[in-house]
């Protein structure tokens, strides 16, 4: 019978012949009181430790929004936060970048352009942080700011139905 063991990477296996398949590691056996006893454990621990992040996270989406109605004041403010969505003024056209992760609307005179633009590290950020560069990258410098964004479509600016936050 051959072994053979890969131990560099992600995933460490150890093979046999073909005709034998593949072995997996015996786990000892526990009783199942046990079993859920150490499961209750872990799944309040896990419950602390994800409250904690999730309250940090909170502060940090609390900041990033009162970052944003500095920028942008309490009336744009109210509807950016009613609708997630965050009107931006540019040298040629309008843009609406939405609080869901990179999507934008370019309403141009005639036809309003699907485009999608986010941050390298958009994850691991507020939601609010991504807008706020949005809206400096699409104010600063809207040339390079529709260069870097990939173009999904378009529909006619007739057949598509202002949302509330381009109207305020």
């Amino acid at each position: 019978m051959t072994y053979t063991y890969t131990g560099t990477g992600a995933w460490n296996v150890i093979w046999m012949d073909w005709n034998q398949g593949y072995i997996t590691p015996v786990q000892p056996q526990i009783s199942n009181e046990e079993y859920q006893r150490q499961r209750a454990e872990y799944t309040k621990e896990q419950k602390a430790r994800l409250d904690a992040l999730q309250a940090e996270r909170d502060k940090a989406e609390a900041t990033a929004c009162d970052l944003l109605l500095d920028l942008i004041g309490e009336e744009q403010f109210a509807v950016y936060k009613e609708t997630g969505r965050l009107l931006v003024k540019g040298r040629e056209v309008d843009y609406l970048i939405t609080r869901e992760g990179g999507f934008v609307k370019r309403i141009e005179k005639d036809k309003v352009v699907d485009l999608c633009i986010h941050l390298a590290e958009q994850s691991v950020m507020p939601r609010t942080d991504s807008v706020i560069a949005l809206k400096l990258f699409a104010e600063a410098d809207e040339y390079a700011f529709n260069k870097k964004a990939n173009r999904h479509g378009f529909v006619d600016r007739d057949r598509f139905q202002i949302p509330k936050a381009a109207v305020a």
